[in-house]
């Protein structure tokens, strides 16, 4: 098979730049290599030898990491989509990026359908535990466990947990040991020893103990947290820890025999693995609300208090771990909620132009102006626009987005773990809800 001239020419021209990059000092490299995203460093290791030895050195990964999370470089969002045949979830990405959403029309890039481990397995639910670094956290539920906890009772059939990075398509799993009841979960980043952890909590309330678990990935090693005050999460629905400042975050409430007490900000920092009281602002009236979500907004630990369908109230720590900096950032007139949806509030993402991506467990995100008081509904790809108001809902075509989210940032992060997903590649065919039978098609590559 012949090469054409543009091709050689393109040859030659990769080959020049190559060469001259390998004259360069490594700490030179090393500098141009950092200002690339993660896409293309992947690329990069596959042109010689030599770069792939230096891209891959953990002291350059690291870097890259540290310097995609400064930056926010390529944000993206994972939801989940229920499978034809009802028994695999299927999981899909998605960039955010802000010119997408800004546009008249609100169209994103396409949503890009991933593979995930043990997707060929009769499954129940996934469930996003939290992202770091541009590493997921899954917890995959069996049908055995799903029975199991319907009908009450404890099973030796345990769900299991994958850690995986989407873009490197890295991956390692793990169980935990033994069976019972967790009430929620949180995944961090420990910078001390290099690892992720897992912490799982157990249902208090269902199991009369509140037990704490930690799991160190890489070395796939459990140990446990004492405590000593039992807690009952606020969790809006969706009560899986926050993840800032090297510590997770839960809205808590510590309780007392038959009485509960103060709600306060429980924290877990994930190096030491304590347990911190972080109080709220005595001004919060905190005691009366129905609904809280924690959340991050901006550079901030926020909180944001649902009165029902009346209004959010959002507040964030300025200074972290100093109660007096709490200070209410601005207040939100929601939309109503469906009856069979918790009421539930979280920024996902801060945008330049003050305007806020939030999750309001709803099928669709929404893009809020705190300015304005303006919201208006924005997914992506292959899109219908509904006006009503001042919010614009945006739909899917049959890829309705399913209420489990998380935000991640592309990166080169390694888990050390040797196992790899294969790559997606597949055309799927769209079909543009009952007003129109148009069929759409386009290409879905995994990462």
């Amino acid at each position: 098979m012949s090469i054409s001239s543009r091709t050689r020419s393109k040859l030659k021209q990769i080959e020049s730049t190559t060469s001259l990059l390998l004259n360069l000092p490594e700490e030179v490299q090393d500098e141009i290599f950092l200002k690339l995203p993660a896409k293309s460093i992947l690329v990069s290791r596959c042109v010689c030898k030599v770069f792939y030895n230096l891209l891959s050195k953990p002291r350059f990964i690291k870097n890259h990491v540290n310097r995609t999370n400064q930056f926010k470089i390529n944000p993206k969002i994972l939801f989940n989509h229920p499978s034809p045949d009802d028994k695999t979830p299927m999981i899909y990405s998605v960039g955010i990026d802000y010119a997408s959403f800004s546009s008249p029309s609100i169209e994103c890039g396409g949503a890009v359908l991933l593979n995930y481990p043990f997707e060929s397995e009769n499954l129940y639910f996934i469930d996003f535990l939290g992202s770091c670094n541009g590493v997921i956290c899954l917890r995959i539920c069996s049908p055995a466990v799903r029975d199991a906890h319907e009908r009450g009772y404890p099973t030796e059939a345990t769900d299991f947990f994958v850690v995986f990075n989407p873009l490197t398509r890295e991956y390692k799993e793990f169980r935990k040991p033994g069976h019972g009841y967790d009430s929620t979960y949180g995944f961090g980043y420990d910078s001390e020893i290099d690892d992720y952890k897992l912490v799982t909590i157990s249902d208090y309330v269902r199991t009369g103990s509140f037990e704490i678990d930690v799991c160190k990935v890489r070395t796939d090693s459990w140990s446990s947290i004492q405590s000593t005050a039992n807690y009952i999460f606020c969790d809006g629905g969706k009560g899986h820890g926050v993840f800032f400042s090297g510590a997770l975050h839960w809205l808590g409430r510590i309780t007392a025999q038959e009485t509960s007490s103060e709600v306060c900000l429980v924290c877990i920092d994930i190096s030491n693995e304590i347990i911190v009281n972080m109080p709220l602002a005595d001004n919060m009236d905190h005691q009366r609300i129905i609904y809280a979500n924690v959340g991050v907004l901006g550079d901030c630990i926020c909180i944001a208090f649902i009165w029902d369908s009346v209004r959010i109230d959002v507040w964030v720590m300025h200074d972290y771990g100093v109660k007096e900096s709490w200070i209410k950032k601005f207040t939100a007139i929601p939309t109503s909620w469906p009856s069979s949806v918790l009421p539930f509030w979280k920024p996902l993402w801060c945008y330049d132009s003050g305007e806020i991506l939030v999750d309001s467990n709803r099928k669709m995100l929404v893009l809020y102006d705190p300015t304005n008081k303006k919201a208006r509904s924005a997914v992506v790809h292959d899109i219908k626009i509904i006006a009503c108001d001042n919010v614009r809902s945006v739909l899917v075509l049959d890829i309705g987005m399913d209420y489990n989210r998380e935000i991640y940032v592309e990166s080169i992060a390694s888990l050390n773990s040797g196992t790899y997903l294969e790559k997606r590649i597949a055309d799927v065919i769209v079909k543009i809800p009952s007003d129109n039978s148009q069929m759409v098609r386009y290409s879905q590559r995994g990462f």
